[in-house]
């Protein structure tokens, strides 16, 4: 999908073309989220909590490693 927005950018098309592709990236993404949620809470039933609790800090603590090694590469491109 990031492939597809950056083409739809590049090529310069419809305004509605990259909205519908980050709607549908977006959608994509929250989809493979739950359902690894999920799968981890169905794997490890007596402590989904505490499962969840590390699956979605594992989540926005690789979020925000990507994010800061992102932009010392755009900065240097």
């Amino acid at each position: 999908m990031v492939i597809y927005y950056g083409w739809a950018v590049q090529h310069e098309a419809h305004p509605a073309t990259p909205t519908v592709l980050e709607f549908l990236e977006c959608e994509l993404s929250t989809l493979v989220s739950h359902v690894a949620s999920i799968l981890l809470v169905d794997i490890f039933p007596y402590v989904s909590s505490s499962v969840y609790a590390a699956g979605q800090t594992m989540k926005y603590g690789l979020g925000a490693l990507s994010a800061a090694i992102i932009q010392p590469l755009v900065d240097h491109i």
